[in-house]
């Protein structure tokens, strides 16, 4: 099975304030407050705060039309971090879990969604659009820890580079550290880049991702029925309920390898548990969105990572597809006293995000009906 792989450069922080819990009601009031005022000082009333419970696609939307600029940039960053929480309660229909056979019928569309509809994408371009983020204040240099597939078919992870940084002291809050561009040809799940108007930043990015056309359901729904899934709950979609299954892949039967040490030598992969949830439509079968959490044992779980792959309805030629349309990819490094009687305090975690979106998709050539 193909893997993702991940590009992440880790620092070496100073201590900074924590964030500041806010429920999804309590962080919209605040929004209310802020409609009209400038674009500083929304930023400036924003910083600092961490939702605790997932906000929804809808409500980003929402945020997105009423705000612009760095405020806009913002909520986009906070609304991301959130992606792995639970929805409001508020935001869950009140709905009964539906009856044993109901809930094989939804995983049973899952399975056949991998199977066969997301194979009838044909050959196309995409845009793909990346807001870089991390919550590191200013950096000089690079703490690089670089993670690229390893083994023959490329399932894994195996650090490359690893260097140094010392970074100024600063309010520790998700920011942009740059955004880029690449169009690429999709064939078959593997992205081709063949051209690009992409904007490099002053040093390499902090974390890129790929997989999402097909690799990344694969892994997933097939480590999943071989673990655990339950049915997990509701949720409100734009044509109609969408049912929710959660997933938990135990190590033995994990293909989500990644390697984590200081070099590619040294570096033994790991096949750590994971857990998610499956979004499906059960009214067409399609899927709707996926989510992918690793669980790292010691002594590696001082690095985790997250990714989630919303789909929807894509007109590519004269027909339409489910494709992916937003990606989001979070890590979190922190780093513990190597020397346990140092009395210097630990440094804080350091956080990196992407926000992705796929736009502008075309036939691609070689393309054909399938």
């Amino acid at each position: 099975m193909r893997k993702l792989a991940f590009l992440l450069f880790l620092a070496v922080l100073c201590p900074h304030a924590p964030a500041a819990p806010v429920t999804v009601d309590q962080f919209e009031q605040l929004l209310a407050t802020l409609h009209n005022q400038r674009d500083e000082k929304v930023v400036q009333k924003l910083a600092g705060l961490e939702l605790t419970e997932r906000a929804s696609a809808a409500r980003l939307a929402k945020w997105e039309a009423d705000f612009s600029g760095k405020s806009r940039d913002l909520l986009v960053a906070i609304a991301d971090a959130s992606a792995f929480l639970d929805l409001p309660a508020a935001d869950i229909p009140a709905k009964e879990m539906p009856d044993a056979a109901t809930r094989k019928q939804v995983l049973m569309q899952s399975i056949e969604f991998v199977k066969t509809t997301i194979h009838k994408v044909p050959v196309c371009t995409a845009r793909r659009n990346t807001i870089h983020f991390d919550d590191n204040p200013v950096a000089d240099e690079a703490r690089v820890l670089h993670l690229s597939p390893n083994g023959a078919g490329g399932n894994g992870m195996t650090p490359d580079t690893v260097g140094f940084a010392a970074l100024s002291k600063g309010t520790r809050q998700l920011h942009v550290i740059d955004k880029s561009t690449i169009v690429a040809t999709y064939r078959d799940g593997a992205a081709e880049v063949h051209s690009a108007g992409w904007k490099a930043g002053p040093r390499d990015l902090g974390l890129t991702t790929s997989g999402e056309f097909g690799p990344i359901l694969t892994t997933v729904v097939g480590d999943a029925i071989r673990g655990e899934i339950r049915w997990g709950h509701w949720e409100q979609g734009t044509a109609g309920p969408i049912a929710v299954l959660r997933y938990a892949v135990p190590a033995p039967v994990s293909h989500y390898a990644l390697s984590v040490g200081a070099s590619s030598k040294g570096a033994a992969p790991q096949a750590p548990p994971y857990h998610g949830e499956i979004a499906i439509d059960p009214a067409t079968g399609n899927l709707v969105r996926i989510t992918i959490v690793s669980e790292l044992k010691p002594p590696h779980q001082v690095f985790d990572s997250s990714i989630e792959v919303e789909y929807a309805p894509v007109t590519i030629g004269s027909a339409t597809y489910i494709c992916p349309v937003k990606g989001i990819a979070i890590s979190r490094v922190s780093f513990p006293n190597e020397d346990p009687k140092s009395i210097d305090p630990p440094a804080p975690t350091q956080t990196f995000l992407n926000d992705v979106s796929f736009t502008e998709f075309a036939e691609g050539a070689g393309s054909g009906k399938k």
